[in-house]
């Protein structure tokens, strides 16, 4: 059987300058774990700026189509086909894909996965591999995100060896996108700025991100300020691409609409989440919050050109 291989692991360097031409690498999978890293801060010899150098790093987990397989006390005769290969439950096991009944629903699972793993016949595409618990065996292709969709799973009787899907193959397997996409930005914060309000992003109204994640990096302290390096990736959307994501700490006059100072003219909001912090202030009375308060916000902002 052939060995499992792990996909590609990508890193991409740059720094922060170079964000418009780094704005996107590519990975083999529909899912990803990202790891950022700052590897120095220096000045450069041209502009004299100090630059920010950053490793990115994509580690791609890719789920492969899969099925699962129940047993449920076999009788001698009864099979299952997987990838066009033929695998029977036998009292006396002889041929190549028989597996044997044992003591107990684990034992003939057990039984079954390990003739699914040491099958040296060639299915309809790519091969199959197979993990069992109690009395589940769940199965799994050998390609890459969609490509295994094809591998076929019947059953001969679906109270005995009970497949999922029922629809006769593999399901599940995720498609690869081929790029992650992301936005960066250097920003000089407020010390008390919540980035675990950042839950409150999503859903998105305009787009439907794969797997985002915020990777926020201090850069430097001062007094009340801390400078972060922040990424926000994703996988994958649906609708219009966004080129940036802005956020900052806002103080409203209590009823009234916040702006967002740090937003340039000319760009296109696709979708904002104003999460209320603290309110301030405010004289007297019984309302809620008071008279004359206002009201400080975290807000986020995702933009496009």
């Amino acid at each position: 059987m052939p060995s499992s291989t792990f996909p590609d692991i990508h890193t991409l360097r740059f720094k922060d300058e170079d964000v418009a031409e780094a704005g996107l690498f590519v990975t083999q999978t529909g899912a990803s774990h990202i790891l950022v890293n700052r590897i120095s801060r220096v000045r450069d010899k041209d502009d004299q700026k100090f630059y920010n150098w950053y490793d990115v790093t994509n580690f791609p987990i890719c789920q492969v189509a899969n099925g699962t397989i129940l047993v449920n006390t076999p009788i001698d005769g009864t099979n299952v086909t997987i990838n066009n290969l033929l695998y029977t439950a036998k009292t006396s096991p002889t041929n190549p894909g028989d597996f044997l009944i044992g003591g107990s629903n684990t034992d003939t699972a057990t039984n079954l996965t390990d003739v699914i793993n040491n099958d040296t016949r060639v299915g309809g595409i790519g091969y199959v591999f197979a993990s069992s618990f109690t009395n589940t065996v769940t199965l799994g292709s050998s390609l890459s995100e969609d490509g295994g969709d094809g591998t076929t799973l019947t059953t001969s009787n679906d109270t005995l060896l009970n497949v999922t899907p029922d629809t006769g193959f593999f399901n599940n397997g995720v498609v690869d996108v081929k790029n992650i996409q992301w936005v960066h930005r250097t920003l000089r914060m407020q010390k008390d700025f919540d980035f675990s309000k950042i839950s409150d992003f999503f859903p998105l109204v305009n787009i439907t991100p794969a797997n985002p994640q915020l990777v926020v990096i201090p850069l430097r302290n001062e007094d009340a300020f801390i400078e972060y390096s922040v990424f926000f990736f994703w996988d994958s959307f649906v609708g219009t691409l966004p080129t940036d994501l802005y956020f900052g700490t806002v103080e409203v006059e209590e009823g009234k609409t916040p702006d967002f100072p740090n937003i340039p003219t000319g760009v296109t909001v696709l979708d904002q989440t104003l999460v209320a912090r603290q309110i301030k202030g405010g004289v007297g009375g019984t309302t809620d919050p008071p008279t004359g308060s206002t009201r400080v916000y975290d807000y986020f902002v995702l933009t496009t050109s």
